[in-house]
């Protein structure tokens, strides 16, 4: 078969949207078509509003371990060691047993 036979016989081929599914199961089951358009599912974006309120800044595992234990961890230019980071969630909440503080308070 010549090209341009292909082509003519392509040309006469009624031209339908053709909306797949982005699954490879899906794509399986749906016999191919020749289409010039191709309908992708519409992209959804949602904005959330950022609330004007600061964040808590005391519940980091440094900021609750300088101000409860008094001990300073990740300190700069020595990165994270993750022994020293257990040791202070092991004593953190050993603490945390024996001194019930309040929770803090979000509004």
């Amino acid at each position: 078969m010549s090209a341009s036979l292909a082509m003519d016989m392509l040309r006469q081929q009624p031209i339908q949207p053709t909306l797949r599914g982005r699954a490879v199961p899906h794509n399986a089951r749906v016999p191919p078509r020749r289409a010039r358009k191709q309908l992708a599912p519409p992209v959804v974006a949602i904005e959330v509003p950022k609330k004007d309120k600061p964040k808590y800044p005391g519940l980091s595992l440094k900021a609750l371990a300088a101000e409860r234990l008094q001990r300073q961890i990740q300190t700069k230019g020595q990165g994270h060691d993750s022994l020293e980071d257990a040791l202070a969630t092991r004593d953190l909440l050993l603490w945390h047993m024996v001194n019930k503080p309040e929770p803090p308070v979000f509004d």
